[in-house]
């Protein structure tokens, strides 16, 4: 099963476990949980316009804090930033304050 796959297979009903998504982007991830390359930013983008579900968002939200190599994070902003800056909008309209306070820190 892909990555994005397994990363939004749980119904929203279920309970999901933020360690078990983890697990599944793995192959994404380095030793301090940050995106391994800037090889991957890419995966972590597609991943982040296909999560509806508070805990992957959370999580992929992680990774990007955990994530200190520039070139990594210079790549993510030319994709990302549009992705989190919906994801701030949705959660202004929605009143979402765990997404505002994960997206702002």
């Amino acid at each position: 099963m892909s990555t994005t796959a397994s990363a939004q297979a749980p119904a929203a009903t279920a309970a999901i476990d933020p360690h078990s998504v983890l697990e599944q982007l793995d192959p994404l991830l380095g030793q301090t949980g940050c995106i391994r390359s800037s090889k991957e930013v890419g995966k972590i983008v597609s991943l982040m316009k296909t999560a509806q579900l508070l805990v992957v968002r959370i999580v992929l939200l992680n990774i990007i804090k955990a994530t200190r190599a520039p070139s990594t994070l210079d790549r993510f902003m030319d994709g990302g930033w549009p992705v989190l800056n919906a994801w701030l909008a949705e959660a202004k309209k929605k009143q979402d304050f765990a997404v505002l306070v994960g997206v702002l820190q």
